[in-house]
């Protein structure tokens, strides 16, 4: 049984709207789950003149996961990972998330981590590529082994107005 994100993403606001019971997807206040996601590539390139950054070789499954209480965790194929970015006001298309991107440039130990903006994703053979804004850090040129960690689409209202806590001073993913 194929389960896409908006399946589990439904279910959970289905759930949630029942009287009397409590959805899978939500704490004792009600708050409902915030998926975060991660993508994965062998390599990076960035066009900075253009404000575009390639995931070379991306991986065709992205990982989402929620975090506490809920403990939601699993992989879309990419067609369901870019549903989110096209549907309505609550959409990444229309709140673009923020994302930490962490690369193994050549020649480097550490790995460099830029906090960024990412918009407008399109496949391109086993690439994925996206438009972005820096929020944080300096954007190499290129990179090996790449990581994106993007933030949450909450369950029943979108990723929020505003608010995506990546690498930005919040609890999670790139918080220093």
């Amino acid at each position: 049984m194929r389960i896409t994100m908006y399946a589990l993403l439904g279910a959970a606001a289905v759930l949630a709207g029942c009287a009397g019971s409590q959805a899978p997807g939500a704490d004792a206040g009600g708050s409902q789950a915030q998926l975060m996601f991660v993508q994965s590539a062998e390599d990076l390139r960035v066009d900075a003149a253009r404000s575009t950054l390639r995931l070379v070789k991306v991986n065709p499954q992205t990982v989402y996961f929620s975090d506490r209480p809920q403990r939601i965790a699993g992989n879309l194929k990419m067609a369901d990972y870019l549903k989110p970015w096209k549907d309505g006001r609550d959409s990444f298309g229309a709140d673009p998330p923020n994302a930490t991107l962490s690369v193994y440039e050549p020649g480097r130990a550490e790995q460099t981590l830029v906090v960024i903006t990412i918009m407008k994703p399109v496949v391109d053979g086993a690439d994925l590529l996206y438009t972005y804004k820096i929020v944080e850090g300096t954007m190499p040129a290129n990179g090996g082994a790449t990581s994106l960690f993007i933030d949450w689409y909450g369950v029943g209202g979108g990723v929020g107005p505003g608010f995506h806590g990546v690498g930005v001073g919040r609890r999670g993913v790139g918080w220093r």
